[in-house]
């Protein structure tokens, strides 16, 4: 069978453009990777500061060093009079990581769910594990650092036990689930018993779960230092769980109202800065395809009046399957676009229940 030397040129041309398209495709998702890293180290480097304030604080008043007010002071007089050192310091450092890493985890897995056209569900389970494996490492390493920074100085020396460390991931699982998992099983309470509307019930029950959860994180993260700080083993079982039960009865309010104050900086302010810094470039990266989908189609459209001596028409446009990818991917990414600025709305909108 005779294939004539001009389909055998165009097919070879139209697999040619298939790869560089392919490329391309490859090149704008590491963009978007990147914009991604960049949106959760930016906006985290803003929030970590009040959130070292406040866990430093907790930790020297459970371990008797200073009282919360005199953590606090301290702490927000070095940021002011030494800024360098306090954001060089290794108790700053850990807590920008802990959750720029964490954003960046959640940021990269939504990225990725979407070029790979994962389904919702299974995207949402993605997100929900990846995020869990990240937060809860690199929070285990922040509060292990801490303890041993900011505990009692008898105890600097002493490995963290074990129990300690199940006090800690027990704290997480707990506020994971009030962030994933119980604000839709109280949502849709909230609409089937009261008729609350739909929108406004996912809110109410997203910072509700926040912060009665946090009733229960605080003393269990509070007991998880008292046993690295007080471990008395000398003690009779008995003796030792009713001092624990004192010292918590004595700090109850103070750990409860630490954790409540970090919830708007770590998961309200954070979040909302997140979504837009990743949103807004984002946008870049579809401007600047779209000014590369225009650029072409005006060289083709040249090239074509050019060979044909008269000139093309709008409709006549073919650039071969290269630009049809590229323009395909750039209509794409402007519905994605646009369904992540309702998502950015409905986040702005938490702040007015």
């Amino acid at each position: 069978m005779f294939i004539s030397p001009f389909l055998l040129a165009l097919k070879r041309e139209n697999e040619l453009a298939l790869q560089h398209s392919d490329r391309h495709r490859k090149s704008i998702l590491g963009w978007k990777l990147f914009g991604d890293l960049v949106s959760a180290t930016t906006v985290t480097l803003g929030v970590a500061p009040v959130i070292t304030v406040i866990d430093k604080a907790i930790v020297e008043n459970a371990a008797g060093q200073k009282t919360l007010f005199n953590s606090v002071g301290t702490s927000l007089r070095n940021m002011a009079t030494k800024p360098v050192k306090f954001f060089k310091s290794p108790m700053f450092l850990l807590m920008w990581g802990t959750y720029s890493s964490t954003y960046a985890a959640a940021n990269s897995i939504r990225t990725l769910t979407e070029e790979w056209r994962v389904g919702h569900s299974q995207s949402q389970s993605s997100l929900f594990v990846g995020t869990t494996i990240v937060n809860s490492g690199t929070t285990m390493l922040k509060d292990r650092a801490y303890a041993k920074m900011f505990g009692a100085s008898e105890a600097a020396a002493r490995a963290i036990p074990k129990i300690t460390y199940g006090f800690w991931a027990t704290r997480d699982l707990l506020v994971i689930g009030s962030s994933f998992i119980m604000p839709r099983i109280v949502g849709e309470r909230l609409v089937a018993d009261f008729g609350i509307e739909e929108g406004r019930a996912g809110k109410i029950a997203h910072f509700s779960c926040l912060i009665l959860t946090q009733f229960i994180a605080g003393p269990i993260q509070l007991l998880g230092l008292d046993f690295y700080n007080r471990p008395m083993c000398d003690l009779r079982w008995r003796t030792a769980a009713l001092s624990r039960l004192e010292f918590l009865k004595s700090q109850f309010w103070t750990i409860v109202g630490c954790r409540i104050a970090r919830i708007a900086p770590a998961y309200g302010i954070g979040g909302i800065g997140n979504t837009y810094v990743r949103d807004s470039w984002r946008e870049m990266i579809l401007q600047n395809e779209v000014s590369l989908v225009q650029e072409r189609m005006a060289t083709t459209m040249a090239m074509q009046t050019e060979r044909g001596g008269e000139e093309a028409d709008i409709e006549d446009y073919d650039d071969g399957a290269e630009t049809k990818a590229l323009v395909d991917m750039v209509l794409k990414e402007q519905h994605r676009q646009n369904e992540r600025r309702v998502m950015r709305a409905d986040l702005l909108e938490n702040w007015d229940l």
